[in-house]
């Protein structure tokens, strides 16, 4: 008999779907505006806040969030990335997936990094002419060429990185038959998952300490 699949168990609560989609259309903001120029500075930069917002929605998330969106359930252990890196290529692989396998573990993990890199160095760039960075001012010139080369160097990286993440995302859905889109659009709760209430006011509270970190300095 033919063994199905696995398919990954639907584990992520609304806010890390939404934080998910949010990231990918602030990143694609962020992206599109870069390319069109000195005119849309302004709300490239805005874009960047956004990005720093989610960053830090998702590093305090990963602490008090629900189970599999927790740093400490992700599977990154050398013995585990080496376990599942071995049935990688095998289509009947039929161990059951909940939350982030070790190398979708991995990816996040690298990719929240390098976003972060992007991130911070933003608020240290300038192009000399027309932009300056919110803090530019306040470190020496060396930082700020070295900051503002990580930033336009880290992009190219991050960029690569997406189109990873894309072609892992096609790899799995044509030769392991395995959606793992599904589950960021529509992710019914665990059974042993805290109550939606708890979750609710637990991302609210996150999101609010986020925005207060990323906007209070400007005032």
């Amino acid at each position: 008999m033919t063994k199905q699949p696995a398919q990954p168990k639907r584990s992520w609560e609304l806010a890390i779907r939404l934080f998910h989609w949010v990231l990918v259309a602030t990143f694609a903001g962020s992206w599109i505006t870069s390319e069109l120029g000195t005119d849309y500075r302004d709300l490239h930069m805005q874009f960047g806040y956004v990005l720093l917002g989610l960053l830090i929605f998702r590093l305090i998330w990963g602490v008090v969030g629900g189970e599999y969106a927790r740093f400490r359930r992700f599977p990154i252990a050398p013995k585990a990335i080496w376990h599942y890196a071995r049935t990688l290529f095998r289509r009947d692989d039929s161990e059951p997936v909940q939350g982030h396998n070790p190398l979708g573990a991995m990816m996040v993990i690298v990719m929240l990094a390098m976003l972060a890199v992007q991130v911070t160095s933003g608020l240290f760039t300038t192009d000399d002419i027309f932009y300056d960075g919110p803090y530019v001012a306040m470190v020496s010139s060396d930082v700020v060429d070295t900051m503002s080369s990580l930033h336009h160097d880290n992009f190219d990286w991050l960029k690569w990185l997406v189109v990873l993440h894309v072609c892992a995302i096609g790899f799995y859905w044509l030769a392991k038959r395995v959606n793992l889109l599904r589950p960021m659009v529509h992710a019914p709760l665990p059974a042993n998952s805290p109550s939606t209430m708890r979750i609710f006011l637990l991302a609210l509270i996150s999101a609010a300490v986020a925005t207060t970190i990323v906007y209070i300095p400007a005032f």
